[in-house]
């Protein structure tokens, strides 16, 4: 068992210090490239659709690189081609860029350009350990050199892999303590809690805030995708219209006018029969948000997919008709299938048991027949209705 030192043990503490002063991790990141000899070395936590929480700190890298690293997109390229390699072999473990795509040869080919832009600010030699990902998020702690120090040795790894553990806790901490500390928590949970996919968008008409319906939304539906910019459709006269609407309802935002600027815009995709669905709205226009502008918040786009069903609230149906959880799960069939002998099949029930509680479920919310039940149920839905 490795015996930690003196130093490493105060490492570990300036690490939770850290997550309480985010000002201390480039005297944190100082100290891992002095124990594993790296030239340079960062910490990154990049959340696409929730940037609030965003955390980037370099150790002995030009300001020119950084600039570079943003405005040329490389953060994204990142994300994806970097973090996704690292996932392979799970959050906390760290490999270098030849571990994880088998030789140089194949460094390059996966990173293009961006090996180049590595080359050139001497960084081609890495050691990283994955701290979080996701779709459109992932955090990395990672050391670099360049070609002529060599590769990085089982020390250098050993040492990253045991304070790993105590970096993505402390960015768990920040990420919390962030969330503690905006005024608008109980909004923003609220809008988390929702069946609708919701986003925010700034001024800039970048996004600001994704609950986690519109970030599974966007992962699973390829008409629209998330860049630097902000939201943009696959289709480009799709995207020229979504862009109008956003600028309109931004603008309108701005005026502080209640006028309808914005709308309504289906976006259509190459292997889905049905478009996905985006109201565009000013914030102006919802008057129960206006907090937000503390958190220069311009507009909301509300994202549906015609194909996702109807959908109750669980609790509802708990709590004012006290049905049990299986009954739930039966209305939530029933009203979008209401077929005794597909809803058995769904819920790996036989007719005769769905019928059973199909009855049980009339007697708690007083109902008679199916046509009745149906339109109990059609009164409680959770969905978002697009109005055009």
């Amino acid at each position: 068992m490795h015996n930690i030192s003196i130093e490493e043990h105060r490492l570990i503490g300036d690490i939770y210090d850290a997550a309480m002063d985010a000002r201390l991790w480039p005297n944190i990141l100082t100290k891992i490239a002095t124990h594993t000899q790296a030239k340079t070395a960062n910490i990154i936590a990049m959340d696409q659709l929730n940037p609030a929480y965003n955390l980037f700190f370099p150790h002995n890298i030009p300001e020119q690189c950084l600039i570079e690293y943003q405005e040329s997109g490389w953060n994204v390229v990142d994300m994806k081609v970097v973090g996704a390699g690292l996932a392979k072999f799970g959050v906390g473990v760290p490999h270098t860029s030849i571990d994880v795509f088998g030789s140089i040869e194949n460094v390059q080919k996966e990173y293009g350009d961006y090996y180049g832009f590595l080359q050139k600010w001497g960084m081609t030699s890495q050691l990283g350990a994955l701290l979080d990902h996701g779709d459109f998020r992932w955090s990395v702690v990672g050391i670099h050199r360049p070609e002529e120090m060599g590769v990085f040795g089982a020390d250098a790894a050993a040492f990253l892999e045991r304070i790993t553990s105590h970096i993505r806790r402390a960015l768990q901490i920040h990420r919390q303590l962030m969330a503690v500390k905006n005024e608008n928590t109980r909004l923003y949970t609220m809008l988390d809690a929702m069946v609708t996919g919701v986003l925010l968008l700034g001024n800039d008409a970048r996004i600001h805030f994704a609950n986690p319906r519109a970030a599974r939304l966007i992962a699973e539906h390829e008409a629209i995708t998330i860049q630097q910019e902000g939201l943009r459709a696959q289709n480009n006269p799709q995207n020229s219209i979504l862009q109008k609407l956003i600028r309109g309802a931004i603008e309108t935002s701005q005026r502080d006018c209640k006028g309808a600027h914005g709308g309504v815009i289906g976006l259509n995709s190459q292997h889905r029969s049905t478009p996905l669905m985006l109201s565009i709205v000013p914030l102006s226009s919802l008057d129960a948000w206006q907090d937000l502008r503390q958190d220069n918040i311009a507009a909301a786009i509300f994202l549906t997919d015609p194909d996702q069903g109807y959908h109750l609230s669980d609790r509802l149906l708990q709590d004012n008709y006290q049905l049990s959880p299986r009954e739930v799960s039966i209305c939530q069939l029933f009203i979008n299938t209401p077929n005794i002998n597909t809803i058995a099949e769904h819920s790996g029930l036989s007719t005769e048991s769905v019928r059973t509680y199909l009855k049980a479920i009339y007697e708690k919310t007083g109902q008679h027949s199916q046509a009745e039940l149906i339109r109990l149920l059609m009164g409680l839905r959770v969905d978002f209705e697009h109005i055009r």
